[in-house]
């Protein structure tokens, strides 16, 4: 999700008969990029930490290593006093990108000791984190035996660790989810209703079916806009019918855990991409509804 593939779902649709829906509570809210020292190029501010204006309103803030361990520990307790869940994105101590792709990092080694140090001085327990292990493994070529060489490596220190992994919507996929994975999810952007859009229904249908009781399906919510969005003809102000749409379909399928949204803040990708606080303020109160709404539970 740092890096923005946009894709519209169009073309072909094969109709998909449904998975049975296992009872869910749609419990989590958030979005990337809360606190991983990411300046949002659209305001005067040299804003970096987001946890406050998303406080109220969401519950699982995206959070970023930092050399420093002291730093990294400061996210977590942060997002944690802004009462949020951290999702630690853990993926540049397992994995690095080579010619053939992403692959296992021989560095894992020497991070890893690292990342252990800011927890323990953060204060927050590990089975309070959600480790965000790699983004979009598929569509950036890492060969299934490492994703679950580096699952098996985080568990043997944390037993009790949550893992997330988040894909790019691929025609031929889902690929085949982990069983040590326990939230997943895939992104595909421009898409103005997920609910009616059949490939994309389908391809959540697969990837439930596919996923055993114990692993958890997250809804990645389209909240920026770009150029791309714009030649689709989205306008900036359409960005609060999409959160509704998202959220509407989450309810409705009754087997999703998560909304993680793709972005708060802007400029992740490039100065182009306009988060949630760079939109119409319809936008954002749209934002804010949903997340109360979560929040206070079903």
């Amino acid at each position: 999700m740092l890096r923005h593939h946009a894709l519209c779902l169009a073309g072909a649709l094969s109709l998909l008969h449904a998975a049975p829906a296992g009872a869910e509570v749609l419990r989590w809210f958030g979005y990337t990029g809360v606190d991983c020292g990411l300046d949002d190029p659209h305001d005067n501010a040299a804003t970096t930490d987001y946890s406050g204006e998303v406080a109220g309103f969401s519950n699982l803030n995206h959070i970023c290593l930092d050399p420093d361990p002291a730093v990294t520990a400061r996210r977590l307790s942060n997002a944690v006093a802004h009462g949020a869940t951290p999702l630690l994105h853990v993926e540049p101590v397992f994995f690095a990108t080579t010619a053939q792709g992403l692959r296992l990092t021989p560095d894992a080694g020497a991070l890893w000791p690292l990342v252990q140090d800011a927890i323990a001085q953060s204060g927050v327990p590990p089975a309070d984190i959600i480790f965000y292990l790699v983004d979009e493994p598929v569509l950036r070529l890492l060969p299934p035996a490492d994703l679950v060489t580096a699952a098996n490596s985080l568990r043997r220190t944390y037993a009790d660790a949550r893992l997330m992994v988040i894909e790019a919507y691929a025609a031929g996929g889902p690929a085949p989810i982990p069983p040590q994975i326990d939230y997943w999810g895939f992104n595909a952007y421009t898409v103005p209703d997920p609910g009616a859009e059949p490939l994309y229904v389908g391809y959540l249908d697969r990837a439930r079916a596919a996923m055993n009781g114990d692993q958890h399906l997250v809804l990645v919510m389209d909240a920026m806009h770009t150029p791309i969005h714009a030649k689709a003809g989205i306008a900036e102000s359409d960005m609060a019918a999409i959160a509704r749409a998202y959220h509407a379909l989450a309810v409705k399928r009754g087997d999703v855990s998560a909304i993680l949204a793709y972005s708060w803040a802007g400029g992740i990708d490039g100065p182009w991409e306009k988060g949630v606080r760079d939109l119409p303020p319809e936008v954002r109160a749209a934002h804010e509804e949903i997340g109360r709404a979560i929040l206070a539970g079903p």
